[in-house]
């Protein structure tokens, strides 16, 4: 059975073009609906316009930035999930299904 999951918008983060359109591509071929930005103003006016279901942080954003995504999230959006992926792409969509409570997903 194919994951629910189209119905999902996924905010991806990141500082590199190249790492952004990995993701979000892996991403948008799982179902889901994916938005990126790549600086810190982006990513709240995104959390704020598109009202994701998930913000999901690559690797390389500072830890600075992590931090005001998540106490932005935490006080103004606790209805988003928020995974901070680490690592290579293998691993991606199972953690974003996971967050989202998604079953049945494709297989990698």
């Amino acid at each position: 059975m194919e994951a629910e999951n189209h119905s999902h918008i996924v905010l991806v983060v990141g500082r590199r073009d190249y790492v952004l359109e990995t993701l979000s591509g892996l991403l948008e071929r799982a179902g889901y609906s994916v938005l990126t930005a790549m600086e810190d103003d982006q990513v709240i006016e995104k959390l704020k316009s598109a009202q994701p279901d998930l913000l999901l942080i690559g690797g390389g954003v500072e830890p600075n930035s992590r931090l005001g995504f998540r106490r932005f999230v935490v006080s103004q959006m606790p209805e988003v999930k928020i995974v901070e992926h680490f690592g290579g792409p293998a691993t991606l969509v199972s953690e974003v299904n996971q967050a989202l409570g998604v079953r049945g997903a494709m297989a990698n």
